[in-house]
């Protein structure tokens, strides 16, 4: 196997991930215009009132994967 077999065998992965995220589950909530509102998941620290947010301002790009990946696939 060469090096662009692992780079598209991975994009692969990700393009199902994102068919999940978009058409199979609920939407997710990201910034400042859902401060102080409520929700089920959410993406940054204007979300913690929702019942599962993920904190920061903005939170790093590998800790969304990460949130999004326990929330919806496991």
């Amino acid at each position: 196997m060469e090096r662009n077999d692992i780079y598209m065998i991975q994009g692969e992965d990700y393009k199902q991930m994102a068919i999940k995220i978009f058409i199979e589950k609920a939407s997710v909530c990201i910034g400042q215009g859902y401060n102080g509102k409520t929700g089920r998941l959410g993406i940054g620290k204007c979300t913690r009132c929702f019942d599962k947010s993920l904190g920061g301002c903005p939170p790093k790009a590998v800790d969304i994967a990460g949130f999004l990946e326990k929330e919806w696939f496991n």
